[in-house]
């Protein structure tokens, strides 16, 4: 259903191999598991939190899904529930997806203020806020600019 391959400045990705219905069931996201107590470590990139009982990192192992990279305008969803008799992530297509279509989630706002960075997808141009506002000058840039202003 889906094959791992180049994906530009994203590195991997995932991309359909076929016309995916909107709802299927993409795959459950695999990893080690830590508990929710274990030291923290905020560039983990690969990292879940489920439903407050622990940890999924699939930071040094895993399965495909751990390449499926963020859009601001993604096109899979990540579900937090029942997967079987035990709970899991598991991802589903948010809308009908092309074959050759590249799988997408949005990793949402704790993960780009963990890491510290700005989106680079291609759902904007540019480095982008996530959502695909622009990202505002550094202080030092707006200064060099004149356009710095002062409270009174």
């Amino acid at each position: 259903m889906v094959e791992i391959r180049g994906a530009g400045l994203m590195g991997k990705g995932i991309f359909a191999k076929i016309d995916i219905e909107q709802d299927t069931l993409l795959g459950e996201y695999l990893g080690e598991l830590l508990p929710l107590n274990a030291p923290q470590d905020n560039m983990d990139a690969y990292q879940f939190t489920l439903d407050n009982i622990c940890i999924i990192t699939a930071r040094d192992y895993g399965n495909w899904t751990r390449y499926i990279n963020h859009s601001c305008t993604p096109n899979v969803r990540g579900d937090d529930g029942m997967y079987g008799n035990r709970r899991a992530i598991t991802f589903h297509a948010l809308r009908d997806i092309s074959a050759d279509e590249q799988l997408t989630f949005d990793y949402g706002d704790a993960y780009f203020g963990n890491m510290g960075i700005n989106c680079q997808c291609d759902a904007f141009p540019g480095p982008h806020l996530r959502g695909g506002a622009p990202v505002p000058p550094a202080p030092a840039a707006q200064a060099a600019a004149g356009t710095s202003q002062t409270a009174t």
